[in-house]
């Protein structure tokens, strides 16, 4: 017996359908402990709101052009549903103390991404990555004549932790209140 659900819809990769890549160069991180996300009760993938804790609120991670990147990679299994390894990577450029604390610090993090590629009724728009399990730094380097002396960091499910989605999108009602609800969080703070 699988655990997969069987396919629902059909598949169009046309002309018409090509998406564009990347995505916006603000993201936003918080802690997966801090984070509740309530699920559409149709689509389990589609989050239809997002709180945080109390006193806590979502960070936001600002790059430059094609500086932030979120993927993911499919693990297939034979003895169990397949599930997905969610990955996001950017390079660091500050490092006074408290910025170095704070990507040391980096650790069960969720990210949330703004493609360049708004999809007609935005579902898919904005995505969620380790929403579930939480992202954990796998490489974290530096080097003075590399990449013109940043730091380079990526974050990925842990073995055995991956998702069940490739990815979750979060949309509450249209663009407009998905973006707000973000803002928003970012200053949740009392």
């Amino acid at each position: 017996m699988s655990c997969a659900t069987k396919i629902a819809k059909n598949i169009t990769s046309t002309c018409d359908t090509q998406p564009v890549a990347g995505v916006e160069v603000k993201a936003w991180i918080g802690q997966r402990t801090h984070l509740v996300a309530t699920p559409d009760a149709t689509n389990p993938s589609l989050m239809v709101n997002l709180a945080v804790t109390s006193g806590e609120k979502l960070y936001t991670l600002t790059g430059v052009k094609q500086l932030l990147t979120p993927s993911y990679e499919r693990i297939v299994s034979q003895n169990r549903a397949d599930t997905f390894k969610h990955k996001f990577s950017f390079e660091g450029f500050e490092f006074t103390s408290e910025d170095v604390e704070n990507l040391d610090s980096l650790e069960d993090l969720v990210v949330i991404v703004e493609m360049i590629d708004k999809v007609t009724g935005n579902d898919g728009t904005f995505r969620i990555f380790g929403l579930t399990r939480g992202l954990y730094p796998t490489t974290d380097t530096w080097s003075a004549n590399d990449i013109d002396g940043a730091r380079a960091i990526t974050m990925e499910s842990q073995d055995g932790q991956a998702e069940k989605y490739s990815q979750n999108n979060l949309l509450i009602t249209d663009y407009d209140t998905t973006l707000a609800k973000l803002v928003e969080l970012e200053t949740n703070l009392p």
